[in-house]
């Protein structure tokens, strides 16, 4: 998220692409290329979200309008309101902050990609295609993700006892 530039984001089409990724390094963050050649893909975004980053593209050009010639161009999504990246940290901090604000269960900020990972494929979409929208190598997103449900045996015994 931190990675992504508006030159990545297709609102018309309803797609971004993931092309980098930020990260902190010693004295500041470092923008480089997805972690693997999974990570690097075109994801379809929901029309809620494509409003939702149009309205935040104004007000960001609005910010840019009010800081000026001080405006650093970074062409990144996630920038604080003076245009200057966010750091990975302060995305964490302000998670956890959200997360305590909400009163549910804290978890780390990667603990939102392990329960995306779970929803899908609970939600019946294929281990393949979860693996697909995550970046991830289909045996890892099994290996790590696909719980057996308590219901799951009941269901495979049905399955099996239909009559072809």
């Amino acid at each position: 998220m931190l990675g992504l530039a508006w030159s990545a984001v297709d609102l018309d089409a309803r797609t971004v692409t993931i092309t980098a990724g930020r990260v902190s390094v010693k004295g500041g963050t470092e923008l480089g290329a997805p972690k693997s050649w999974r990570s690097a893909r075109t994801l379809p975004i929901s029309a809620d979200l494509t409003d939702a980053l149009r309205a935040f593209r104004t007000a960001q050009a609005r910010e840019r309008l009010v800081i000026g010639a001080g405006w650093p161009d970074t062409g990144l999504v996630a920038v604080n309101a003076d245009g200057t990246p966010i750091r990975p940290e302060t995305y964490s901090s302000m998670f956890r902050r959200l997360v305590a604000d909400a009163g549910i269960p804290a978890i780390p900020l990667k603990g939102v990609r392990n329960t995306a990972a779970t929803t899908l494929i609970g939600a019946g979409l294929s281990p393949v295609d979860a693996a697909a929208w995550l970046g991830h190598d289909p045996a890892m997103t099994l290996r790590v993700y696909a719980h057996a449900r308590e219901e799951g045996p009941i269901a495979a015994a049905d399955v099996l006892s239909r009559p072809s």
